[in-house]
């Protein structure tokens, strides 16, 4: 984990890529944000009574090594139908590091902007301080292994040997020092929403992806420390602190904006349509068909070599459309795509559906769309009706679920080759 100093630099590098007069918002406590308070969560081990008023609690512990995210791929029990074998989803288990996060993400957002706009920006400071130094932490390499798709810090021992001549110098050790300065930043930062709940769904899919870039850092800097190769430790770590850099630059800059109300018209036009693909899913499958352990991939389909197609529909007009954006999926018994939407921000969910008209022509398959539990769409596809539209109604609504089934004798079918094409959330006007 960073160091009081590296979480000083990360924190720093943040601020510098503000505009000045955004920076200028902070006061004089911007210099105590990088300082002090960026060592709050730590801080509050030997001094609770100070730090506590700034720190989000989940579950009764501070928002600062935040639960791992569930990996369950076989969580299944048989039944026998007929003479044959039928396989029952169970229940899947709770992805308590969104929770955490759905929990942190906006209350950090809403205190932040909170006191900027009172003028407090003493509180502000130190709210920033919190959320900053979980960030860091989190995504940082020593804690790169816990969190989102995650386990424990300690398994790259299990996976990577010292050499003989330092035995005791594993891995997890070599992790844990203050990350690379990798000087100021020419970043200009993104807008992550213009309330606290949209920017915290926002900032969800946004610190997932940072952690899990930074992830595969962690060989290649074992493997640079171990043969004595600075030049590429230095890279991969720089490569981290890069990362980590921006995704602070996002969170401090989006904090004024939601104080302010003030922004580019251009930085808020990403936020009308959401491509659904790029959204991280709080669940979604881990093993499907044909495309196994990668269930699911962006842009394209996978044929029977494991090579990428162009997602493609059929419909029942006769008219054949490829497409760039959305997913490819194979399919199981039974599979799911969750998302927690924030309130009152989204008015409409679009896209198409269905087999792939080469590769699935043979696949048989059902999907439903449900909103707070409710089905509002559903359809099969099969030879004969392969896709469909969608347009639906969200407003209002808070989970949103993607529920698929495959209908073919053996749920391994290759035939179950699907399209989820374009799959937009439209923003409400009113938002």
């Amino acid at each position: 984990m960073p160091g009081t100093a590296g979480h000083s630099m990360l924190t720093k590098r943040g601020l510098e890529c503000l505009a000045e007069s955004e920076l200028s918002l902070w006061g004089e406590y911007a210099d105590a944000l990088q300082t002090e308070y960026c060592a709050y969560p730590d801080l509050h081990y030997k001094d609770p009574v100070s730090t506590s008023p700034y720190l989000c609690f989940v579950d009764g512990i501070p928002f600062h090594y935040i639960p791992h995210e569930p990996v369950e791929y076989n969580n299944w029990r048989v039944e026998t139908v007929g003479g044959k074998g039928r396989l029952i989803a169970l229940p899947l288990p709770e992805n308590t590091h969104y929770r955490h996060c759905a929990v942190a993400f906006p209350f950090y957002f809403r205190n932040m902007a909170a006191a900027l706009a009172e003028g407090r920006q003493d509180d502000a400071a130190k709210f920033a301080g919190c959320l900053c130094h979980a960030l860091e932490d989190n995504a940082s390499l020593v804690h790169g292994m816990e969190g989102v798709d995650g386990t424990d810090i300690f398994v790259v021992d299990r996976l990577v040997a010292p050499p003989p001549d330092q035995p005791y110098m594993v891995s997890s050790m070599l992790l844990g020092g203050n990350p690379a300065d990798p000087g100021q930043q020419n970043y200009k930062p993104k807008l992550l929403g213009m309330n606290p709940q949209e920017a915290g769904f926002h900032l969800y899919t946004r610190f997932c992806e940072t952690v899990i870039a930074n992830r595969f850092h962690i060989l290649p800097v074992l493997q640079a420390v171990y043969a004595g190769d600075e030049a590429q430790r230095s890279y991969h770590e720089t490569e981290v602190s890069i990362r980590i850099i921006h995704l602070l630059a996002d969170v401090l800059h989006t904090a004024v904006v939601i104080a302010t109300g003030s922004y580019v018209e251009d930085e808020k036009a990403p936020l009308q349509r959401i491509a659904l693909e790029n959204v991280r899913a709080v669940r979604r499958p881990r093993h499907l068909s044909l495309y196994r352990f990668t269930p699911f991939i962006k842009g394209a389909c996978l044929n029977a070599q494991r090579q990428p197609v162009p997602l493609a529909l059929e419909f029942d007009d006769g008219a054949c459309l490829e497409y760039e954006n959305g997913l490819g999926m194979g399919a199981h018994a039974e599979f799911i795509f969750e998302y927690f939407l924030p309130a009152n921000t989204f008015d409409r969910l679009t896209g198409a559906l269905g087999l792939h008209p080469q590769l699935g022509r043979k696949g048989h398959v059902k999907f439903e769309w449900e909103l707070d539990e409710r089905i509002i769409w559903e359809d099969e596809y099969a030879e004969g009706h392969m896709a469909s539209v969608f347009d639906l109604d969200v407003s209002g609504g808070c989970r949103l679920v993607l529920r698929g089934k495959a209908l073919t004798d053996y749920w391994l079918d290759k035939g179950n080759n699907i399209v989820l094409a374009d799959p937009v959330l439209i923003r409400s006007v009113t938002a």
